[in-house]
């Protein structure tokens, strides 16, 4: 058992986890699921274009330079930390939207229904 990342009630842990095919977000929190669909394309989209602008960037350094350059590891360190900080930031914003409508529940921790 688990809990809601958004409302904290107890929920089954589903192996490979995806919030689109979790019965408990399709049912109580849809707009969360549209918005976490979203945001995993994005991801992709944008991880791709970065793996090939680091690729590009280590062959430009590997001809001009004979080794590979640390810069573009930076890239892809500041992209996780970037995509990080997006999803805690709308999930926080979900958590405070569910808990604007509905009551906490008894079963579950002060953390997600504290504000």
């Amino acid at each position: 058992m688990s809990r809601c990342r958004i409302c904290g009630e107890k929920i089954s842990r589903l192996p490979f986890y995806r919030a689109e095919r979790h019965p408990h977000y399709k049912s109580l929190h849809p707009d969360y699921v549209k918005w976490h669909g979203r945001f995993i394309m994005k991801v992709l989209k944008a991880g791709l274009l970065i793996v090939i602008l680091v690729l590009y960037l280590d062959i430009i350094s590997l001809q001009y330079y004979g080794g590979l350059a640390t810069y573009p590891l930076f890239l892809v360190l500041a992209y996780v930390v970037a995509i990080y900080i997006e999803f805690l930031r709308n999930l926080v914003r979900f958590r405070h939207q569910w808990n604007e409508h509905h009551p906490p529940l008894p079963d579950s921790p002060a953390g997600p229904h504290s504000t």
